[in-house]
């Protein structure tokens, strides 16, 4: 795999750095994807939390379908 071979060149370069402020924009990157996929990971539960709270509304109002009824309903175009 093509990635493979970048993080071990990446790697293989880091080894030879002796800039502190280089190695501080590296951390700083780092620390900052951290931090996004973080943040990502919480939208990303709110965004399921709220779906299956919502199919659970539906469930309990009656709003459901079966997988023949749903299928008929996309080929006759209601989309209610």
């Amino acid at each position: 795999m093509v990635i493979q071979a970048d993080i071990r060149w990446i790697k293989s370069e880091l080894d030879k750095v002796k800039d502190p402020d280089f190695v501080e924009v590296l951390k700083s990157m780092l620390y900052y994807r951290k931090k996004k996929v973080a943040e990502m990971d919480v939208e990303l539960k709110e965004l399921l939390t709220s779906r299956a709270l919502k199919a659970e509304a539906d469930i309990n109002a009656g709003r459901v379908y079966s997988i023949t009824e749903s299928i008929e309903r996309i080929r006759i175009g209601i989309n209610k």
